[in-house]
C-alpha cells in the first residue's frame, strides 16, 4: 500500500480504532445478554475486555489531547471551536468510563450482575458514540486538510506508539485487526514489515487468541467484526437493559 507522504493526511487509521471499541461494546453486550454462557472465567475474561478497552480508550484521548488537535494550525474559527468540543467532549466521556470500569471489575469477581453491566456500557455510550462519529465525519476531514501524510504519521507515532513497550504495541495491534477488512488491516500493518509482523504473530497471537476465545468463543459474539458508525447503529444487540 502506497500512500504519498506529500499529500493530505490519510486518516483510516483513526476509523479503524474506532470500529475496534464499537466491535467490543457489541460483543460485550451479545455476551452479556446471554446468561448461560457467563461461566466464571468468562466473567473474568469479559470484565477484563472492558476495563482493557477504558485503558486503550484513555491512551487513544491522551495522544490526542497531546499530540493532534494541539498542532493543527486553526485559522479558521469553526476549527477551534470543533477541537475545543473535541476536548469537551472527551472530559464528558470519563465520568461513565470510570464506572464502567468500576462495574466491569465487579462483575469479573462474580460481585455485579450483568444487567448492571448493561447498563454501565449504555450509560458510557451516550457520549461516546456521538464523539466517535463527529471525530470521523467533522475533525477528521480537518486533519486531512491541515497535515500532509508525513506529519500524521509521525503525529501517530508520537500520540499512540512511541510511548508503548514492544508487548503493549502487539496486543494493541493484534486488538486493532481483530475482524476488521483485510484493506483496514494492511493499513495498521502498512508500517511493520513482512518479517516483523510474522514474528508479531508468532510470538504474541497465541496470547491474543486465548484471550478473544475466553470472552467470545462459543458465543454469538464470537462473529461479530470490526463495525462502522452505521453497522453499529443497525446491530440487532445494540439495545438498552
Amino acid at each position: 500500500m502506497t500512500i504519498d507522504p506529500s499529500g493530505p493526511a490519510d486518516t483510516r487509521s483513526m476509523t479503524i480504532a474506532h470500529s475496534a471499541m464499537r466491535r467490543t461494546l457489541v460483543r460485550a453486550r451479545v455476551v452479556l445478554g446471554t446468561p448461560e454462557t457467563l461461566t466464571p472465567q468468562r466473567r473474568r475474561a469479559v470484565g477484563f475486555e472492558l476495563q482493557w478497552l477504558v485503558g486503550f480508550i484513555l491512551h487513544h484521548h491522551a495522544g490526542e489531547d497531546r499530540e493532534i488537535y494541539p498542532h493543527l494550525p486553526v485559522e479558521d474559527p469553526s476549527a477551534r471551536d470543533l477541537i475545543r468540543r473535541m476536548g469537551e467532549e472527551h472530559h464528558a466521556i470519563h465520568p461513565p468510563m470510570e464506572a464502567l470500569t468500576e462495574v466491569a471489575a465487579r462483575f469479573a469477581d462474580g460481585q455485579a450482575p450483568a444487567p448492571e453491566v448493561l447498563t454501565a456500557i449504555t450509560a458510557f455510550e451516550v457520549p461516546l458514540l456521538p464523539h466517535l462519529a463527529r471525530e470521523e465525519r467533522e475533525a477528521m476531514p480537518l486533519v486531512s486538510r491541515s497535515v500532509t501524510q508525513a506529519q500524521w504519521h509521525q503525529m501517530e507515532l508520537r500520540a499512540w506508539v512511541d510511548d508503548l513497550g514492544p508487548a503493549q504495541r502487539a496486543a494493541y495491534g493484534l486488538w486493532l485487526v481483530d475482524s476488521q477488512t483485510p484493506e483496514d488491516t494492511a493499513i495498521i500493518m502498512a508500517n511493520v514489515s513482512k518479517v516483523q509482523e510474522v514474528a508479531l504473530k508468532a510470538v504474541f497471537g497465541g496470547t491474543y487468541r486465548r484471550r478473544r476465545r475466553r470472552a467470545w468463543g462459543g458465543t454469538a459474539a464470537d462473529a461479530v467484526p470490526a463495525l462502522s458508525i452505521e453497522q453499529q447503529a443497525a446491530w440487532p444487540t445494540l439495545v438498552s437493559p
